[in-house]
């Protein structure tokens, strides 16, 4: 269990990159939150794997960058699960898992650009659940696309 990843120092102040190859991090077990200000990137940016969870959700106010931005295939909660701050997601969110905010399942803030939402595998063969007691998806920035 790792209790957070923060790509950003305690004050905020400054800010740092995650990079991989094939993921820049790769969730395969339980991590309470991820928390970038920074930059991640990598074929796919975040990746949780069947079976995983992030329990505290994710929140972005820099740049998520890959070929995919989130990959979920397990439980992404919180009480806004992924979360958008100012912040860029290129490559998008494929959802086959759970996305469940107790407010929020994704809040696509103001001042957000996200370039696609996509509730199913790129197949389309598997789809996935976005969940909110307020909405399920939260739009006050920019989204290329959604798919159901």
């Amino acid at each position: 269990y790792i209790d957070s990843i923060n790509n950003q120092s305690l004050s905020g102040s400054q800010v740092g990159t995650i990079a991989g190859y094939q993921s820049g991090i790769n969730v395969g077990g339980v991590v309470g939150s991820i928390n970038n200000a920074g930059t991640i990137i990598g074929a796919t940016v975040i990746k949780v794997e069947a079976g995983s969870q992030i329990t505290n959700g994710i929140t972005n106010s820099g740049l998520l960058s890959g070929t995919v931005g989130v990959n979920n295939a397990g439980l992404i909660s919180g009480i806004t699960a992924i979360k958008l701050n100012s912040g860029t997601v290129i490559g998008g969110i494929t959802n086959t898992g759970l996305i469940a905010g107790t407010y929020n399942g994704i809040l696509v803030g103001g001042g957000s650009y996200i370039d696609s939402i996509n509730n199913q595998s790129l197949s389309g063969s598997q789809v996935g659940t976005i969940a909110g007691y307020q909405s399920g998806i939260n739009v006050g920035g920019v989204v290329g696309s959604i798919n159901n």
